[in-house]
Formats: C-alpha cells, structure tokens, sequence
C-alpha cells in the first residue's frame, strides 16, 4: 500500500508514494522522487526519503529458546537490526514472536510478563515504539498433527485448516461471531485498514492454544 512505483519510463509516469508510513501496514522508507530537469527533459529520478518514523514488522523466530530470558534476547537482538536499518529515525514496530519451540507451554503462562519486558525493552532503547506483540508460536504437538485424527477433535481442525481458503465461510463468521461479541466498536470493525484474515487466524489460535494447552484466553 502506498509503496514507491515506476510505471512507465518513456514518458516517465510513477508512483511516488506517501511521505510518512502511518501504521504497520505501510512499512519501509517512505518519502518523494527527486526529478532533474534539462532542457524540458528529464534526466534522472532518485527517491529521496524523508520519513520521520519507520513502520517495520519485527519477526522474532523462538525455535531454539527455552526460556522467558532466550525470547527476550532474541526479540533485543532483531530489534536492534531493525533500528539500525531504520537510519536514526523513530523504529515503529510490531513483534510477532512465531515459531515450534519448546518454549511453547512457557509462552502461554508468561504472555504479559513477556510483553512488559518487551515494552521496557523498547523504552529503554528510547528510539522504538512497540505498537503490540503478537504470539505465533507452537508446540510439540501442533493443530497440523491433529488435522490427521480420526475423531471429533480431528474433525474440528481440519474444519480450522480450510476455513483458510473459503472467503464465504470466513466472512460468515466474520458476521455472525467476531462482530457481535467483539468489544471494538463497529466503526473500526468496518475500517479499510483492519485485517480480518490476522484477526480470524489469532481466533482460530486462542481456539487451537486453549484445546491443546489450557491456555485462558487473554
């Protein structure tokens, strides 16, 4: 969205994009396009980036870690990559921790604690803005595995898994679940900007978590 685009370069036609990302799905430089003239004639066109914030998506892999103190390291190590890259300017970010790990039953107890550390990690930094984290991990035992069983649990997986695939029945529920018992307001729910295929499938995961861990919800 909002992304620089050469369309054309005889004439030239292009796309600057926009000049400051406003939230995480406008991430990466943003800026104009500096056009040389001579003679009535272009001779070069360069990006020039002027943005203030960097919106970016702080992918954290925890497949090798153990404990609360390996995610935090790991989240500290790809967030100074991404601050760095971000030139000096303000890094807005959301880190999503993702991953089979062993940790897995260690995350689902420790949810807050480890988003407080990770909000206090980027205090610290002083430049970074945690907008959210966002937990994708999974354990030993994965809702794939389960997809294979030949049951009434196995049934309701496999039920999960194409619920990808299907627009109808995803906007079925859409309507007829998320929206009635969600506490956002309905003008949200209706904001271009909301992505309704991340929201279904943290449901389909809070689902998934609870049926095989235990985990509350929350």
């Amino acid at each position: 969205m909002h992304k620089r685009e050469v369309l054309c370069e005889e004439p030239w036609i292009l796309f600057p994009g926009n000049l400051q990302g406003r939230h995480i799905r406008e991430t990466g430089e943003k800026g104009c396009s500096l056009i040389t003239l001579e003679n009535g004639r272009v001779q070069s066109v360069a990006p020039l980036v002027l943005d203030q914030v960097r919106w970016e998506v702080c992918e954290v892999s925890v497949t090798e870690a153990q404990t609360v103190d390996d995610i935090i390291e790991a989240s500290s190590q790809k967030l100074a990559l991404l601050r760095a890259s971000a030139g000096g300017r303000v890094l807005a970010t959301r880190l999503s921790l993702f991953g089979q790990t062993p940790a897995h039953a260690v995350i689902t107890q420790a949810k807050v604690r480890i988003e407080n550390e990770l909000r206090a990690l980027a205090i610290d930094c002083g430049d970074v803005y945690l907008q959210s984290v966002q937990f994708r991990t999974l354990g030993q035992v994965t809702a794939e595995a389960l997809v294979e069983r030949h049951d009434a649990l196995g049934e309701l997986f496999q039920a999960i898994s194409e619920l990808g695939g299907d627009e109808t029945a995803k906007s079925a529920i859409w309507d007829e679940i998320v929206k009635p018992l969600s506490s956002v307001s309905a003008d949200l729910l209706r904001d271009d900007f909301l992505d309704r295929d991340e929201i279904l499938a943290e449901a389909a995961q809070l689902l998934q978590g609870r049926l095989l861990y235990g985990e509350e919800p929350g």
